[in-house]
C-alpha cells in the first residue's frame, strides 16, 4: 500500500492510493470490463474467487463523488496487480495549525525524553519512530522483546510503545519482565495493537500496564499518550482548557510568589493581581521560609532554581514546621512549583519535596489559574485591600520590527496587556543584555557550573518574552551544562549572535516606542502633573504598565516645578519596584503640586 501527493492548494489535497496483489492477475481485455457492474475478471462456473462485480463500481463511483478516478496501474496474468485510486480532501488548517502550536510549546519539554519502539513489523516500527521523532522526543526501534531487554539493561529510557502481538515473546510477556526487572525505575509502557479492544484491554489492565494505543495511531493521539503516561496532564489537548478562565472564585485569595528573577516576579504579580489576587513576594527560600512563618497564605507559587536556598529544600522545611510549630498549616497550604525544567525527573523530585502540584515556565495563564482553582477553595472575600480588577486590553503597538518573538504568543501568554510586554523588554534588555557574553566566558574558562544558573535564568527569560528559537537553543546548552558537557564553541556562536539581533530589535523597537509617545500632546501644566502623580499612585499595586508610562509623561512636561533630583529618586524607586519608597515620593511629590496650585488636598493624595 503507498499514498501519495497528486496535487496541493491552498485549501484542498489530491491523493493517490496504491495497493499491489499477488493475485491472479489479468490480462487486457478483463481489464477494460473490470468496472463494469456484474463484472468478474473470471467468470467461468469453476472460479475460485467470488463475488458480484459491484466492489469496483461503488469505489469507482465514490473516488468521483471526491473528484478523482479509480484505475488499474498495471496488471500480469498469474503476477499480480495494481489499483490505485485518487481522491481530494480538505486541508484541516484548524487542527494542523493546533496540533503544530502543541507540539511546539511540548517540544523543549520531550527533547529529553527517551522512547523505544518495540514491533517485530517493519512499517509500523517505522512510522512509529518517525512520528516520536516529529514530536521532538528522542526514539530508538527495535524488533523484538530480547532486544529491548538487553538495551534497557545499558541504557534508560522513560516511554516505551510496545507492540502485543510479537513472535517468541510477546508484548505483554517483555513488559512483565521489564516490570519485574527494574521495578519502580521501570519505564512507562503503553501496549500498541491493532487487535480486538476488549481482550487487549482486559490484559493491560490485569498487568498493571500504563496505556493502550489501538492502530491506526494519529500524531495527536500519540503525543496525547505519551504526555499523559509522563504526568503531563496540563499539556493535553487545548480543548481540556479555556482561554477565559477566570480567578473570580477565589479573588482575593492571598498569594505568596517566591521567585529570584524580578522579570518573572512582574509578570507574575501584574497576571495574578489583574484577576483579584493579593500578592505578597519574596526572594529565595530563606524569605519565603519567614514570610510564611509570619503570614497565612491561601497557596504558595515556589520557583525550584533560586540561590541561598532552592525552591525544593524551602519546600522540605515549610512542611516539617506542622511538628517543630506544631500547626497543621504548614502540611495544608498549597506549594506549586514554577520551573523552566520540564523533565519527569524534575516533576518528580519536586512532589516528592512536598509540593502539591507543578507549573512549567513560561507560564501559561490558562494552566495556572487551572492550576489554582483546583488548590484554592472558592471565596467571597470582602476586604480594602483587593486589588483593582482590570478588563484584558487589547492595544495596537507596532511590534513588527521584533522579528525574533512570536508576538501573538506571548500577548496571548500576557493576556492582551502590551504595555507589561513592553515594560518586561525593557527590563530584560537593560538587565539582561551582557548576560551571554559572560555564559560564553564563564564556559570558555571552563566553569561550566558557574554558567549554568545563569543560563537557566536566560533560557527561562527568553521563554517569558516569546523568544521561542532563542528558548530552544538556551534549553540544548542549559541540558549539556546541567550534565557536565562542554557545548560545541559553534553552537554557542550561533546562540550568541541570534542572542545580540534580538537586543538590537528591542532597542530599535523602544526607540520608536519612545518616539511615538513623544510626538502624543503631552499636559503642560501644574494640575496635569499633579494629575499624572495620582495616577501613578493609583496604579502601583495594580498595573505598572500604567505607572511606567505615566512616569514617561512626566518626564517629557516642560516647565513644572519638579526637580532632576526628585525624579532621578522616583525613577530608581521604580527600578527597584520599591514599593513603598514609590508610594512616599508620589504622596511628597502630589503634596508639593498642591501646595504650587494652592490647592487643597482631595482624597485621592492622602
Amino acid at each position: 500500500l503507498s499514498v501519495g501527493v497528486i496535487e496541493k492548494s491552498e485549501h484542498t489535497l489530491m491523493l493517490r492510493f496504491c495497493i499491489q496483489d499477488s493475485g491472479i492477475g489479468m490480462n487486457e481485455e478483463q481489464q477494460s470490463l473490470l468496472f463494469s457492474e456484474f463484472t468478474q475478471a473470471d467468470s467461468s462456473m469453476t472460479r475460485r474467487f467470488g463475488g458480484s462485480g459491484l466492489g469496483l463500481v461503488i469505489s469507482k463511483k465514490l473516488s468521483e463523488m471526491m473528484n478523482g478516478r479509480i484505475w488499474i496501474e498495471n496488471s500480469v496474468p498469474g503476477l499480480g496487480s495494481t489499483f490505485c485510486f485518487s481522491a481530494e480532501f480538505g486541508i484541516a488548517e484548524a487542527e494542523i495549525k493546533e496540533f503544530d502550536e502543541r507540539v511546539q510549546s511540548v517540544g523543549k519539554m520531550l527533547s529529553e525524553v527517551r522512547v523505544m519502539v518495540v514491533d517485530d513489523n517493519a512499517s509500523a516500527r517505522d512510522y512509529l519512530t518517525k512520528t516520536v521523532l516529529s514530536l521532538g522526543a528522542q526514539c530508538d526501534p527495535l524488533s523484538n522483546g530480547e532486544e529491548a531487554l538487553s538495551v534497557l539493561d545499558k541504557y534508560p529510557y522513560d516511554v516505551i510503545l510496545m507492540d502485543w502481538k510479537m513472535p517468541d515473546m510477546d508484548g505483554l510477556e517483555t513488559s512483565q519482565i521489564i516490570r519485574q526487572r527494574f521495578g519502580d525505575k521501570a519505564p512507562k509502557i503503553v501496549i500498541v495493537t491493532a487487535y480486538g479492544r476488549e481482550e487487549v484491554i482486559k490484559n493491560v489492565q490485569e498487568a498493571s500496564l500504563d496505556g493502550l494505543l489501538i492502530k491506526p495511531i494519529s500524531p495527536s493521539t500519540l503525543l496525547d499518550t505519551i504526555l499523559q503516561v509522563l504526568g503531563f496532564h496540563q499539556h493535553l489537548r487545548k480543548e481540556t482548557y479555556s482561554d477565559n478562565f477566570s480567578l473570580k472564585p477565589i479573588s482575593g485569595a492571598r498569594i505568596l510568589l517566591v521567585e529570584d528573577n524580578e522579570i518573572n516576579r512582574e509578570f507574575a504579580e501584574e497576571l495574578l493581581r489583574s484577576e483579584g489576587l493579593i500578592v505578597e513576594e519574596a526572594h529565595d527560600g530563606f524569605e519565603a521560609i519567614e514570610q510564611i512563618k509570619a503570614n497565612r497564605y491561601d497557596a504558595v507559587l515556589m520557583d525550584i532554581q533560586m540561590p541561598n536556598l532552592d525552591g525544593i529544600e524551602a519546600t522540605k522545611r515549610i512542611r516539617r514546621l506542622k511538628e517543630i510549630l506544631e500547626d497543621d498549616y504548614y502540611a495544608r497550604v498549597p506549594i506549586i512549583a514554577l520551573s523552566a525544567n520540564a523533565l519527569r525527573s524534575d516533576i518528580e523530585r519536586s512532589l516528592g519535596s512536598g509540593m502539591n502540584a507543578y507549573v512549567i515556565k513560561p507560564i501559561d495563564p490558562p494552566i495556572l489559574f487551572k492550576t489554582l482553582l483546583e488548590w484554592i477553595p472558592s471565596k467571597t472575600v470582602v476586604t480594602d485591600d483587593l486589588p483593582i480588577v482590570r478588563e484584558i486590553r487589547t492595544d495596537s503597538t507596532d511590534f513588527s520590527i521584533l522579528k525574533s518573538i512570536d508576538i501573538e504568543r506571548v500577548k496571548r501568554r500576557m493576556l492582551g496587556n502590551e504595555k507589561l510586554f513592553i515594560k518586561i523588554l525593557l527590563m530584560f534588555e537593560q538587565g539582561h543584555h551582557n548576560d551571554l557574553s559572560v555564559i560564553e566566558k564563564l564556559i570558555r574558562e571552563g566553569k561550566n557550573s558557574e554558567a549554568e544558573p545563569m543560563t537557566h535564568t536566560l533560557k527561562g527569560l527568553c521563554g517569558n518574552i516569546g523568544a521561542t528559537s532563542l528558548f530552544d537553543k538556551l534549553q540544548h546548552i542549559d541540558m549539556l551544562l546541567k550534565t557536565s558537557q562542554t557545548p560545541p564553541s559553534e553552537t554557542i556562536t550561533q546562540t550568541h549572535r541570534e542572542f545580540d539581533t534580538l537586543i538590537a530589535e528591542i532597542r530599535a523597537f523602544y526607540t520608536t516606542y519612545q518616539e511615538t509617545l513623544d510626538n502624543v500632546s503631552s499636559p503642560r501644566n501644574e494640575n496635569d502633573l499633579k494629575e499624572l502623580l495620582i495616577t501613578m499612585k493609583e496604579h502601583l499595586e495594580s498595573d505598572m504598565g500604567i505607572v511606567f508610562d505615566t512616569f514617561t509623561h512626566i518626564k517629557a512636561l516642560k516647565n513644572t516645578p519638579l526637580k532632576a533630583d526628585e525624579l532621578t529618586s522616583l525613577q530608581n524607586a521604580l527600578d527597584r519596584f520599591d514599593t513603598d519608597d514609590q508610594k512616599e515620593i508620589l504622596n511628597r511629590l502630589i503634596l508639593q503640586s498642591n501646595a504650587t496650585t494652592g490647592e487643597i488636598a482631595d482624597e485621592r493624595t492622602i
